[in-house]
């Protein structure tokens, strides 16, 4: 369950990320330069949380794998 939920977070992420990014310049282009500062800097946590997001992904695969047995009776 844990690893199907990061992957999904994983995957939607960057699209977010995109999506206030491109908030962002639309607000800086109508000279709302302050909005377009905050939200360059919700992006820059959602970045950071899609790292966190993406190692903890590679932690859960192998612990994943790790606890399969492959020495298990058919």
């Amino acid at each position: 369950m844990l690893l199907l939920a990061l992957m999904v977070v994983g995957l939607l992420l960057p699209i977010a990320i995109c999506v206030v990014l491109a908030l962002a310049s639309l607000l800086v282009a109508m000279n709302d330069t302050v909005g377009g500062a905050v939200l360059r800097y919700v992006a820059l946590a959602g970045g950071v949380v899609w790292i966190v997001v993406l190692v903890s992904l590679i932690f859960v695969q192998a612990i994943h794998a790790l606890g399969r047995s492959d020495d298990a009776d058919p």
